[in-house]
């Protein structure tokens, strides 16, 4: 599968072998990985002409690492697992989803039903809540950028996300009724006063 910078491959993750007939063994139980290619010309070419507002694979690298730092993880994120380079090209091996991603999935079947769209809904904003409570921003939020694992929506694509101030006197609050999502933002006024 191509990307804007180089292509994705879905592999099996292996581990080191202490025995000198092999250096590495399949792990197990098997975990199954996708490993994105990009090229670094084409980073570098993109990132000149883009500006602050270009996709940038080193930094979703350091917001991931940032993120999942000391060992936190959020089922809604995409986990990093690991990142390296060449002379030529940045690999980062990330989870696998099985699902595929929801532009896909909407575009080859029927409608998903509403308590299906619902949870996937929920899904994406706790990844984002979980993504704002570490002051990052996602800002690609997108069809193509919610991969099912399972029947989980897993946020993915995070070149784009930029380091956010949090004010924790912003309350955002999403209530989920049987018909109708509701969102409700109350903001703090000079005066001290919530106003919905």
């Amino acid at each position: 599968m191509s990307t804007i910078y180089g292509r994705t491959k879905f592999c099996v993750r292996l581990e080191p072998c202490p025995s000198a007939a092999r250096r590495y063994k399949l792990s197990l139980p098997v975990e199954r990985v996708c490993a994105k290619i990009s090229n670094l010309d084409r980073i570098r070419r993109r990132l000149a002409l883009g500006g602050v507002r270009a996709e940038n694979p080193f930094q979703e690298i350091a917001i991931l690492q940032e993120l999942q730092r000391g060992g936190t993880t959020h089922h809604n994120v995409c986990r990093l697992i690991c990142a390296g380079q060449d002379d030529a090209d940045l690999y980062t091996i990330w989870e696998f989803c099985d699902g595929g991603d929801l532009q896909k999935i909407c575009s080859n079947r029927d409608p998903i039903p509403e308590s299906g769209a619902k949870k996937i809904f929920k899904d994406a904003l706790r990844g984002l809540a979980f993504m704002h409570h570490h002051g990052y921003a996602h800002l690609d939020i997108s069809l193509e950028n919610i991969m099912m694992q399972g029947d989980v929506g897993v946020l993915i694509d995070f070149g784009a996300s930029q380091r956010i101030r949090v004010c924790r006197s912003v309350v955002f609050h999403v209530r989920v009724s049987h018909l109708h999502t509701h969102t409700h933002t109350h903001t703090k006024k000079n005066n001290n006063r919530y106003q919905t």
